[in-house]
């Protein structure tokens, strides 16, 4: 199916059964807060409500579509904040259930570096890259990435660096807006 705005975990369920799929591209919150304070990605329900399902859950469901398990993903993208590099995490999960391709922030990303990153990787995966290729092509475009109004009598500079996520630097407009950041 074409890619969807606000898809639920059902949508989810039945694009991965009628449509088998290679890639699996998620685009959205990786760091939604369930009750018990975990992050997970965010569904919408079809009243636009938000869906929380614990990372297990979503692992679980993807498991069964797995180049292991006689199915045709071999690769999921979660163009998410929060959704890997840490365990527990979906794409901790999905690494450990045998997802030969996680590629997951560790960090909260910016809108605009997760859609740098977005384009760089598309290009190179629809290019015929491997996806060790395709992930380089995505953060060399997050790299590369300069903003024209920064520029300065001839210098331009970049917009967003690759840093440690726990870094100090590291700020959210929501950081600024609730008061937490400067």
């Amino acid at each position: 199916p074409p890619p969807t705005q606000g898809g639920s975990f059902s949508d989810l369920q039945e694009a991965l059964r009628l449509v088998r799929p290679h890639i699996l591209w998620f685009a959205g919150h990786g760091d939604a807060r369930q009750p018990d304070g975990r992050e997970t990605l965010g569904f919408s329900s079809e009243s636009g409500e938000a869906e929380l399902f614990n990372p297990a859950a979503v692992s679980y469901v993807i498991q069964p579509h797995l180049t292991i398990s006689g199915g045709s993903l071999e690769c999921v993208v979660l163009n998410a904040c929060c959704s890997g590099g840490a365990l527990g995490t979906l794409g901790d999960l999905l690494v450990r259930c045998g997802v030969p391709s996680v590629v997951s922030w560790g960090s909260r990303a910016h809108n605009d570096a997760s859609a740098l990153f977005a384009r760089g990787f598309a290009a190179a995966a629809v290019g015929g890259e491997g996806y060790t290729e395709a992930y380089e092509a995505g953060r060399a475009c997050i790299v590369a990435q300069l903003e024209p109004s920064r520029r300065l009598a001839g210098v331009r500079m970049q917009r967003f660096e690759l840093i440690d996520p726990l870094d100090r630097r590291v700020v959210q407009p929501a950081d600024v807006a609730a008061g937490r950041a400067p």
